[in-house]
């Protein structure tokens, strides 16, 4: 419960220190609301920040457009070029649909100003998604004028037989559409500390669960509010906008049972120290960066994999991926995969007690897809010695560090 000034009847949900208001002292931000549940399934409602003042600890409150959520988060960084840093509220709808809620709040002196809203961009971006013929899907962005076509080989034979004829004709009038905002990725510039935006959403066809793309939308602060700078369509992780090059081996399979997660975006220094001691690196001297996520790849075992980039890790085939186990309080690295590309698939298919992995590699410039199956120590270093996996697959597990390396370029070791 708060004390003296702060509300009695709230919370503390999160609390933070830092200098928003330009004071060259550090405000206390705290974000409070009024509890209900617990664990996962906690609902917060009548949320509202309040800032302290480094100075004169005088509060400032800061009503928020949508109070009610799961999971919320406050981030304080700095979105625009300024002495203080913009405070950035994130929360998961409280219909509990998958939706966020966001907005930025910047202090102008003793006032406060709202410079982002994501409700103002879900209302702002208007989408159709038309399915035609020949297994594709056109999506028209009618703000900016622009057509992408999705090619939907990937999703699988029984998926197409529904939905076409034997001649690839349509069988009825399918319209899908673009969900509203369902993850917010934050990409900071290492040159001037400026934190860019990355609105994430789903393209979905028959129903919200028929998932048949990713809109990433690429957002800077321009002065006075945020705008537009580039928008990303993508499918396991490859731009599809233009035309479509139907013979990628992974058209021929079925992913539909396949779930996709970014990687993490905060460094961890017990992978950076096992990478260096792997590697002999010299953070004066070798330029790397990396993206992991941490998943079992067998009973009773905790498994970091890192993608590696870097002038020493990678190739015009691809790059490294190492994979970690815990050992202590240090991880050591049980297996190094050359000559890849992300997405790094999972499988549900176990081989001596450990997950298969599924990497995609090119052959003379053509993608293929490889399993490569632990054989009791490892898994193996070289992928192109490895079986393809058999067309008509159908694949089941999670897809890690499904990032787009268009945007994401990964955390710099130091």
């Amino acid at each position: 419960m708060l004390n003296g000034d702060l509300n009695k009847m709230k919370e503390i949900i999160i609390t933070k220190a830092e200098d928003v208001k330009g004071t060259k002292e550090d405000e206390i931000i705290y974000l409070i609301g009024n509890k209900e549940g617990e664990g996962k399934n906690t609902l917060y409602k009548n949320m509202e920040i309040l800032v302290a003042d480094g100075s004169t600890g005088k509060i400032t409150s800061i009503p928020l457009s949508n109070n009610e959520g799961y999971n919320p988060k406050l981030s304080i960084g700095s979105y625009k070029i300024k002495e203080n840093k913009e405070i950035l509220f994130i929360a998961e709808s409280s219909v509990g649909n998958g939706n966020l809620s966001a907005e930025i709040f910047d202090f102008d002196g003793e006032k406060v100003v709202k410079i982002f809203s994501v409700d103002y961009f879900n209302n702002s971006n208007v989408f159709e998604v038309n399915y035609i013929d020949d297994y594709t899907v056109n999506l028209i962005d009618n703000r900016r004028n622009l057509l992408y076509k999705i090619n939907l080989e990937f999703k699988g034979k029984k998926y197409l037989d529904e939905i076409y004829n034997e001649k690839g004709k349509l069988k009825k009038t399918i319209k899908g559409r673009v969900l509203p905002i369902e993850n917010i990725s934050l990409v900071k510039d290492i040159l001037t500390d400026i934190i860019d935006i990355i609105l994430i959403q789903k393209i979905v066809g028959k129903n919200n669960s028929d998932i048949i793309g990713k809109i990433n939308t690429l957002i800077k602060f321009n002065g006075s509010t945020f705008g537009e700078k580039d928008t990303e369509i993508s499918i396991m992780g490859e731009r599809v906008s233009g035309d479509i090059d139907r013979e990628r081996d992974y058209y021929n399979y079925d992913f539909t049972k396949l779930d996709f997660i970014e990687s993490e975006c905060v460094s961890n220094l017990r992978i950076e120290r096992a990478i260096e001691k792997e590697f002999s690196l010299n953070p004066n001297k070798d330029k790397v960066k990396y993206l992991y996520n941490k998943i079992s790849l067998s009973k009773n075992k905790d498994n970091i994999l890192v993608y590696l980039e870097g002038p020493r890790f990678c190739s015009n085939n691809g790059c490294t991926l190492v994979i970690l186990q815990a050992k202590g309080n240090e991880y050591n690295i049980i297996s190094k995969i050359e000559n890849i590309i992300n997405p790094i698939i999972i499988s549900d298919n176990k081989s001596n007690g450990y997950k298969d992995i599924i990497v995609r590699v090119l052959n003379n410039s053509k993608e293929e897809l490889r399993v490569l199956k632990y054989n009791g120590n490892s898994y193996p270093k070289d992928p192109f010695k490895e079986e393809k996996l058999k067309k008509g697959s159908r694949v089941s597990g999670i897809a890690v560090i499904s990032d787009d390396l268009f945007y994401r370029k990964g955390i710099e070791y130091k």
